[in-house]
């Protein structure tokens, strides 16, 4: 979907369909492991834009984990995964978004670029108590590393549905 300048607020992008500021935007995504109110996904940008992930998903309701921008909240607090208004500790006080590897041509000798980071520790940490806390009872497949690779993103999905895309049929590939 093309993204665009957003029509109220100058620091955000937003899906502008035929719109003066909208540029072509596609972005590949796969749904690693799903969780009660959390999905761990991988994404694929096939263009560039600013902000795409980010707009991309909180398009489609369900906004990057700890994104004040898209999603209105910048931290996630263990309470927010137990329920219990004791677990004040703060597990991730950022964006739940990793790129964990990318490549590019650089931009003087023309030469391709590969660059790999390991998932850092705030989000592995992250996503284990989002398993362990909101694990989905009901045919909820078992992740291997070996399979799926690593977690690219924690997304917060619309806790008033079972599905990871309340508004799509549920599919584990997607585009936009």
């Amino acid at each position: 979907k093309p993204i665009g300048a957003h029509p109220y607020q100058r620091e955000k992008k937003a899906i502008r369909i035929e719109h003066s500021t909208s540029r072509n935007a596609i972005s590949f995504f796969e749904v690693i492991e799903r969780f009660q109110g959390f999905a761990s996904v991988r994404v694929k940008p096939k263009t560039g834009r600013t902000h795409q992930i980010r707009v991309h998903m909180a398009h489609i309701g369900c906004s990057v984990l700890c994104d004040r921008l898209y999603s209105g909240r910048a931290k996630l607090r263990l309470h927010d995964l137990t329920r219990k208004n004791q677990d004040q500790l703060i597990l991730l006080e950022r964006q739940a978004l990793h790129a964990h590897h990318i490549k590019f041509k650089h931009p003087i000798d023309g030469h391709e670029m590969s660059i790999s980071a390991p998932i850092p520790d705030d989000i592995k940490k992250t996503e284990q108590a989002i398993r362990e806390f909101r694990a989905i009872s009901w045919s909820s497949p078992s992740r291997t590393s070996a399979s799926k690779g690593p977690t690219l993103a924690i997304f917060k999905t619309d806790t008033n549905e079972r599905n990871f895309y309340p508004k799509r049929s549920v599919r584990d590939l997607q585009t936009f």
